[in-house]
C-alpha cells in the first residue's frame, strides 16, 4: 500500500532562493536527482500536507542519494588507484633505462697506505729516566708551650665535667617523670565459708535481695565487688543451704579471688 501512495503521489520542491515548482511525481524527481538536478539541500514537500524537509532526510529519496555517493567513492578510489599503477610504471621504466646506460664497474676496495713522513727512528743511545721517588710527608714539629698546655688541660677537664653534671641530671629527671609506677597489688586475703552453725531465718524478699546484690558486684569485674559478692553468697547460703546454684556461684567467685589468697587450709 505505501509503494503505490508514493508513486502516485505528487511533490513540491523549493531551492535555496525559495522558488517552488512542482507538482512532480516520484519518477521525475528520481530522474532529477540521478541527473544531477536535485542535492540534498532542496526542500520537499507532498502536495497534500504541505511539510517541508530536506531532500536528502526524505524516506522515500534517501537511498538514492547513498547510492550515488557510493558511486562516487568507487570512481574516486578507480582514478587514485590507476593514477598510482602509472607513476610506478613510470618510475620502473626510468630505472631500466638508466642501468642499460651506465657500465658495470666492480668496485675495488682502497687500502690507505702509510705515510713515512709520521715515522720515527728509534734512539738507541737514549737511556731509560728513573722515575721520580716520592717524598714520604713528615709533619713539622712544633713545640707548645707550657702554660698554653696547662689551659688545654685545664678546659678539657672542665667540658668532661660539665658532661657529666648533664647526663646524671637528665638520668635523674628520666627516672623521676618517665619511670613506670608501681602497681598497688591489693594485700593477702583468706577466702571465707558458709558457717551451717549459725543459720539465718528464711526471708524471700531479703533472698532475692542478696541473690541480685551478688549478680550486680560480680558483674563490676573487681576486687572489691568480688569481695562483696562472697558476702552476699555467703549470706544467701546460710538463709537457703539445700541450693545447688548458690555453691556454684560461690565457687565462681573463690576462681576469681583465688590470685589474691593465702595457699592454705586455714
Amino acid at each position: 500500500m505505501t509503494s503505490k501512495t508514493h508513486d502516485t503521489a505528487e511533490w513540491l520542491v523549493k531551492d535555496s532562493n525559495g522558488q517552488i515548482t512542482g507538482p512532480y511525481s516520484t519518477e521525475e524527481i528520481t530522474s532529477n536527482i540521478k541527473s544531477g538536478q536535485y542535492t540534498e539541500q532542496h526542500l520537499i514537500a507532498n502536495s497534500l500536507t504541505l511539510q517541508w524537509s530536506p531532500l536528502g532526510k526524505n524516506k522515500v529519496f534517501h537511498g538514492l542519494f547513498l547510492q550515488k555517493s557510493i558511486e562516487l567513492a568507487r570512481q574516486k578510489k578507480h582514478k587514485v588507484s590507476t593514477e598510482e599503477e602509472e607513476s610506478l610504471v613510470n618510475s620502473l621504466a626510468d630505472e631500466l633505462k638508466s642501468f642499460d646506460t651506465k657500465p658495470f664497474q666492480k668496485e675495488e676496495p682502497q687500502v690507505a697506505l702509510p705515510n713515512r713522513s709520521t715515522f720515527k727512528k728509534p734512539n738507541l743511545n737514549s737511556k731509560k729516566k728513573s722515575p721520580k721517588k716520592r717524598k714520604a710527608y713528615k709533619p713539622s714539629k712544633k713545640t707548645i708551650p707550657l702554660e698554653s698546655r696547662k689551659k688545654l688541660i685545664n678546659r678539657n677537664k672542665r667540658t668532661v665535667l660539665f658532661l657529666l653534671l648533664v647526663s646524671s641530671l637528665s638520668f635523674v629527671i628520666y627516672t623521676l617523670l618517665f619511670e613506670p609506677q608501681s602497681i598497688t597489688k591489693p594485700s593477702l586475703l583468706h577466702l571465707r565459708s558458709p558457717n551451717f552453725a549459725s543459720k539465718t531465718a528464711y526471708d524471700e524478699s531479703a533472698f532475692q535481695n542478696l541473690l541480685q546484690l551478688s549478680l550486680k558486684n560480680f558483674q563490676a569485674d573487681s576486687f572489691s565487688q568480688y569481695i562483696k559478692t562472697q558476702n552476699y553468697l555467703i549470706q544467701a547460703i546460710q538463709m537457703k543451704p539445700r541450693e545447688k546454684t548458690l555453691y556454684s556461684f560461690l565457687c565462681l567467685t573463690y576462681l576469681e579471688l583465688w590470685p589474691y589468697t593465702y595457699r592454705s587450709f586455714e
